[in-house]
């Protein structure tokens, strides 16, 4: 899950900015993570491992099913998602020892 700041490079990852394919895995925008994994700098989720359990054809798209083994969440920022049709950012609440 990237950052919620890391917009522009989900359209570009997306396909949304005439970028190449090479170009949404170039080495400037992704480096390899600890379990070798393409890794966003910054990114909400920077390290995780997955296993696929299903790949299902939905309409024009494949949508993988996967069962995550291990994640490794960063303590800065906040996620984003894309839903109709625009991404948002998916803020986390702080937790404040009373």
């Amino acid at each position: 899950m990237l950052n919620h700041e890391q917009e522009i490079m989900a359209r570009h990852f997306a396909g949304m900015t005439g970028v190449t394919m090479e170009e949404r895995f170039c080495p400037q925008r992704l480096a390899a993570g600890r379990l070798g994994q393409p890794v966003a700098e910054k990114a909400r989720w920077p390290a995780s491992k997955a296993r696929l359990a299903r790949c299902k054809p939905i309409g024009t798209h494949l949508v993988y099913l996967v069962e995550i083994r291990n994640i490794t969440l960063s303590p800065q920022g906040h996620g984003l998602i894309y839903f109709k049709r625009r991404f948002h950012p998916v803020m986390m609440e702080m937790e404040v020892a009373v």
